[in-house]
C-alpha cells in the first residue's frame, strides 16, 4: 500500500471512530437525563438543578428525545 492510501485509510478510520464515540456519548447523555428525570419523578425544576441546566433547555432536550410538550407539563 502506498503512503497516500495508508493516510486515507487512517483518516477514514479516524472519522469512523469519532462518529461511534459521539453516538455513544449522546446515548450516555440521554440515559443520564432520563435517570435524573426518573429519580425526581419528572420534576423539571428539580431535575434541571441536578443537571445544572435551565428548565427551558431541559424541556427542549426532552422534546428532542421524543417526548411531547403535553407529556412534560402533565408530569
Amino acid at each position: 500500500m502506498t503512503d497516500i492510501k495508508l493516510i486515507r485509510l487512517a483518516f477514514i478510520l479516524h472519522i469512523h471512530i469519532y462518529r461511534v464515540a459521539m453516538k455513544k456519548l449522546e446515548e450516555i447523555r440521554k440515559e443520564y437525563i432520563l435517570r435524573v428525570l426518573s429519580d425526581t419523578c419528572w420534576d423539571i425544576k428539580k431535575a434541571s438543578k441536578i443537571l445544572k441546566i435551565s428548565e427551558k433547555y431541559l424541556k427542549k432536550e426532552i422534546q428532542k428525545m421524543g417526548y411531547i410538550k403535553n407529556e412534560i407539563s402533565n408530569q
